[in-house]
């Protein structure tokens, strides 16, 4: 959606809320004042229109903040819904002394509220402001959950997918067959493996979270598998920061990388195919790489790699949910990279389900 759509979706929006709104607003105001500040002799026009600017204001104002805020502070965890109240209510006391200044130079110059009448009307402003973002902020949830369900859904599938393929296991078990009459030991290593990677796709499936630990014993079961596939044309490299290993991650996110490469890369060059996977902590963040030594990459064609690519794409939308702004997925010339918000574990490493260790 281009910014033009964009804009346009907001104005449509703008136009449903403000009416509403503006009559609920102006409706509470006139009984309020009719009954609690009767000196004040209401009328019910001047409140109505005192009432749209209010509602103008805050909305344009709250509304593109709300969008900000979310896109830089995903509301994730309870600091962020700290960091929104505060942001919220700031911008409200603003709108709110804004819009007072407008309607006291436009409908009360002759005649102002005295003090006890501003005390009801900021009160009255503040609650019908705090009920407007609580409905708001509920939608909000509602929508983000089932997105964050409906992408780790997807996730789970898509990791499924790749092993469930009928030619991968097809491949990987032909690999099995062929190592069984040759190296009866190793053919039983690689049968561990897939029943290892299955096992890890289905326990991530039950929590968001993992460590990058868990995540990458689960690259190299696959790589290991799809080694014992391609024998000596395909090499692995791990080069893995200690302090790195403890971030925690939304799970499948790196085996889908480096699924990609051995995918699209091994089959366009002949002969070795190397595929190294990277990770380290710099300025407080993640960084996770997966490059191979394939045909590379455009840079510049992120966009379109992201349409094209289900794995790719389906990674990027969970960093977003996950982490909002704070998270990237880069494309390299040789591979991909995902800058990631360092989160230490806390858990208990003995409590974790994780594949084997490898030996």
């Amino acid at each position: 959606m281009n910014i033009r759509q964009q804009l346009r979706e907001i104005g449509i929006k703008y136009l449903q809320i403000i009416p509403l709104v503006t009559f609920i607003s102006a409706g509470m105001m006139y009984l309020v004042f009719s009954n609690l500040v009767p000196e004040s002799d209401p009328d019910f026009l001047i409140t109505l229109a005192a009432a749209s600017i209010y509602t103008t204001v805050f909305t344009v104002v709250l509304v593109p903040a709300f969008r900000v805020m979310d896109y830089m502070v995903p509301v994730n965890d309870f600091r962020a819904v700290l960091a929104h109240i505060t942001v919220m209510t700031i911008l409200t006391v603003g709108c709110y002394a804004g819009a007072s200044v407008v309607t006291t130079r436009l409908f009360y110059v002759d005649s102002p509220l005295d003090p006890s009448g501003q005390f009801i009307a900021f009160l009255l402003t503040v609650l019908i402001t705090i009920a407007i973002l609580a409905i708001f902020y509920f939608q909000y949830f509602i929508r983000r959950n089932r997105e964050t369900q409906q992408q780790a859904v997807k996730a789970e599938l898509s990791a499924l997918r790749a092993q469930i393929n009928p030619h991968f296991l097809f491949n990987s078990l032909n690999s099995i067959a062929a190592l069984t009459r040759l190296d009866a030991a190793k053919s039983e290593r690689v049968t561990e493996d897939l029943a290892e990677l299955f096992r890890y796709s289905l326990n991530a499936s039950k929590k968001e979270m993992v460590t990058l630990e868990e995540e990458i014993e689960a690259v190299q079961l696959y790589l290991g598998i799809e080694q014992a596939r391609f024998g000596d044309r395909l090499h692995t490299e791990f080069r893995i920061d200690s302090k790195a290993l403890h971030a925690r991650i939304p799970a499948l996110v790196v085996q889908p990388l480096a699924e990609n490469a051995v995918k699209h890369g091994i089959q366009e060059k002949p002969g070795r195919f190397d595929v190294t996977v990277e990770a380290r902590i710099q300025g407080g963040r993640l960084h996770i790489r997966v490059t191979d030594s394939g045909p590379g990459l455009d840079p510049g064609k992120k966009e379109a790699y992201l349409a094209k690519g289900t794995g790719l794409n389906n990674v990027a939308n969970r960093l977003r949910l996950h982490f909002g702004r704070r998270a990237e997925l880069q494309i390299l010339m040789n591979g991909v990279e995902l800058l990631l918000p360092y989160e230490p574990d806390t858990a208990d490493r003995n409590a974790k389900a994780s594949p084997k260790e490898q030996k």
